[in-house]
């Protein structure tokens, strides 16, 4: 297949899989069932990874982080997918100084511990644990949120307890989690971690016939920064950051790279769509002047950046919750920035040519990132159950 066929089908792809994923995160996340849904996905996934391999041939130092982050997003989905038709969870609800037999394992609650703030929110609740396998062997120690059990190929996660009784609650609900290709997932999420690494290393492999002129759009440069100024405050100020009084799911160590990377993604990310106006906006010759280098870098550092800040959010939701990814609102329109910044940088690359909708196509991308930060609050199936509104 030549590289104009393919470059046309690697777009098409990619462009349906972000429409149906916007279309999942303003609905509703029971259309990840869906065959159609999973038969994009499918398609996109064969596409970057064909997209991958073509990459390595020739080998280029500046082709190879997209080679890397697609192939490591093949993986982790391909492992997703397959493990979630064999994963294996339920609900254990143990009440105080009685066992509980699931499965090969026997559960035992010594006592669940409660810490409430002032007000009466819950600020810590746990569970002290006997867990024995049908072998004799024994574990015990305290799970709490964030802070899951390893027994005997399971992993016990502190769920939930009896809320209408509070501190007073004479039983825990645990999580109790299987799932046989979680190390092919944790996989994949390397790859795009060290990905995302080596896209701040390297220039973008894009071949622009003309260099910004040094005083034509500086003042835009420090402009933008104000912006992003503006923008990193307006994120450390917001209540759910400096509240002296985090929910328990929000106690990790997790939090703070989490919440910075993003902080730095959204900055890069509005640098690149301040400019992007910028551009559209000047007359042709103006805009040929300027170039789009600096968008070009500022597009590419938010990439790597929301990247990073998504991985680690997965990573902190296995902690919490037993698994890496569950279409949650939030995370749907994580998802459907990434693939949008995606399909950015494809553009940009196969299609230097096409710089007016490179242009547009940062702006969308920057608009999804800003309804993932605070547009999906007033989506009615996020209030309705999303685990990311505290």
């Amino acid at each position: 297949m030549n590289d104009k066929k393919f470059k046309t089908i690697l777009y098409a792809i990619l462009g349906v899989a972000t429409f149906i994923t916007i279309l999942v995160g303003l609905i509703s996340r029971s259309g990840v069932q869906s065959w159609t849904f999973r038969i994009i996905y499918a398609l996109m996934c064969l596409v970057l990874l064909v997209d991958a391999i073509r990459r390595l041939r020739p080998f280029s130092l500046r082709r190879l982080p997209l080679a890397v982050m697609q192939l490591g997003l093949v993986i982790a989905l391909a492992g997703g997918a397959i493990g979630s038709q064999m994963r294996e969870e339920e609900e254990l609800k143990v009440f105080e100084g009685s066992k509980e037999s699931f499965r090969n394992l026997s559960v035992t609650l010594n006592d669940f511990i409660m810490d409430v703030y002032p007000n009466g929110r819950p600020k810590r609740f746990a569970s002290d644990l006997v867990v024995r396998t049908a072998d004799g062997k024994e574990s015990s120690g305290i799970i709490e949120v964030n802070h899951p059990l390893s027994v005997g190929g399971w992993k016990i996660y502190q769920y939930d307890y009896d809320s209408e009784a509070g501190v007073d609650s004479a039983y825990s609900v645990l999580g109790m989690v299987r799932e046989p290709l979680q190390g092919v997932m944790f996989a994949g999420i390397l790859l795009m971690l060290a990905a995302a690494v080596l896209l701040l290393m390297t220039s973008p492999g894009i071949d622009n016939k003309t260099k910004p002129r040094r005083n034509g759009w500086q003042w835009i440069i420090w402009g933008c920064a104000m912006v992003a100024l503006i923008f990193f405050l307006f994120t450390v100020l917001s209540p759910q950051i400096v509240s002296k009084m985090p929910v328990p799911a929000l106690q990790s160590p997790w939090f703070a790279p989490h919440v910075l990377v993003y902080i730095l993604a959204y900055a890069m990310a509005a640098v690149s769509a301040i400019l992007s106006i910028r551009l559209l906006v000047a007359r042709k010759e103006r805009r040929e002047a300027i170039g789009l280098s600096a968008c070009d870098a500022f597009a590419r550092a938010a990439f790597a950046f929301i990247t990073v800040g998504m991985l680690f959010g997965a990573l902190w939701a296995e902690r919490a919750w037993g698994g890496y990814w569950s279409w949650d609102p939030k995370e749907t329109w994580a998802g459907i920035t990434w693939l949008a910044y995606l399909l950015c940088l494809h553009v940009r690359e196969k299609s230097p040519e096409a710089q007016r909708a490179a242009l547009w196509l940062y702006i969308f991308a920057f608009l999804c990132l800003l309804m993932c930060w605070q547009g999906i609050n007033l989506l009615p199936s996020a209030r309705a159950d999303s685990i990311h509104l505290y």
